[in-house]
């Protein structure tokens, strides 16, 4: 498949996995822990170290793109299981909607070597359908972040 070998380049370093399996629980704290995991299992020395974890989830995203631009020609791939369960652990825990836009966008600053891919069993709004109006507002705001990436990475190819 040559898109898919263009598009996900192999060299020495391998693509760093990260896989989380959302729960109803903060998902900041499992990207952080899925990072730590996913860097603990690869053979040799870690190429970062974690941040001072911040509420925001800051150190998370720069972690990621440290990793991405520490590899050779590869990057890193965050695969969200779940991820209705981590926008329903969003709510539940406060966190801020807005990580997800600003993993999104920091994504789309890493020319195609970080790559997250979310996958949901249903709308991403219905997510937010028991939320206030104002609350549903801002998910549409990120929603809407969401998908620009999308189409400007299928436009670019």
């Amino acid at each position: 498949m040559p898109d898919f070998d263009q598009a996900f380049p192999v060299g020495r370093d391998g693509w760093l996995v990260v896989p989380v399996v959302g729960r109803r629980g903060d998902p900041i704290e499992d990207l952080r822990e899925g990072i730590a995991r996913a860097v603990a299992t690869e053979a040799g020395i870690a190429r970062t170290r974690r941040c001072q974890p911040d509420k925001s989830g800051h150190d998370v995203i720069d972690r990621l793109q440290r990793e991405a631009k520490a590899r050779s020609k590869e990057g890193v791939l965050v695969i969200f299981d779940e991820m209705g369960n981590l926008l329903r652990g969003a709510v539940g825990e406060g966190t801020d909607i807005h990580f997800f836009q600003d993993l999104a966008e920091a994504a789309g600053r890493c020319e195609g070597r970080m790559v997250v891919l979310g996958i949901l069993h249903q709308a991403f709004e219905q997510y937010a359908a028991r939320l206030g109006w104002d609350v549903q507002a801002e998910w549409a705001k990120c929603r809407a972040v969401l998908w620009i990436f999308r189409l400007l990475r299928q436009l670019m190819r």
